[in-house]
């Protein structure tokens, strides 16, 4: 576990898959609404506060950013943002993942996307249609999500990344497109 103080009101803690499993959580449960979550997160900041003798405020409103890394591990941020520049005073969680989920305004909107979107390669990208709407879902590598997030943006409304609404779509939608799996290669 490295801890860092990024400045006063921001820490960074980047944990190793071993340090995750000593947690005894994985990137993909980390979620905020989750109380073993919450106690995973708690439990960094504290260590955060013994191990650099200061912690952040958490009186302000708190975001906090989560990256996946290599191997099972993640990247954690903290940041404090005092009430005068702060919208609201709600806890915020981002998770990073190579997940990106949205709506398409139109169908016009889906077919401007094929013409004009390029996305990273190795982005695998689902596209379905129910009842007059189009979504898609395309995974990436993390490193290429603000590629795709910007294709997302110009063409539809970017839609939470809930793993409960994805599988309602793939469910209940029919998939208009899929991209093609990558063969493997055989040495």
């Amino acid at each position: 576990m490295k801890i860092t103080a990024e400045n006063d009101r921001c820490l960074s803690v980047e944990l190793t898959g071993d340090d995750m499993r000593k947690l005894d959580i994985t990137y993909e449960e980390l979620d905020y609404a989750n109380i073993e979550t919450r106690r995973v997160l708690w439990t960094l900041l504290d260590e955060a506060r013994r191990t650099l003798g200061k912690s952040i405020s958490l009186s302000d409103q708190l975001v906090i950013e989560t990256t996946p890394a290599r191997e099972g591990g993640c990247r954690i941020v903290f940041t404090s943002v005092p009430e005068e520049e702060s919208e609201d005073r709600h806890l915020r969680f981002i998770a990073k993942t190579g997940k990106l989920f949205w709506e398409f305004v139109s169908a016009d909107a889906l077919l401007d996307f094929w013409e004009k979107a390029v996305l990273p390669p190795g982005c695998r990208l689902t596209v379905y249609y129910n009842d007059g709407k189009y979504r898609a879902l395309a995974e990436t590598d993390p490193s290429e999500r603000q590629t795709v997030l910007a294709a997302a943006e110009e063409f539809g409304t970017v839609l939470p990344v809930s793993e409960e609404q994805i599988a309602q779509t793939r469910e209940g939608w029919r998939i208009l497109y899929e991209t093609p799996a990558v063969p493997q290669t055989v040495n």
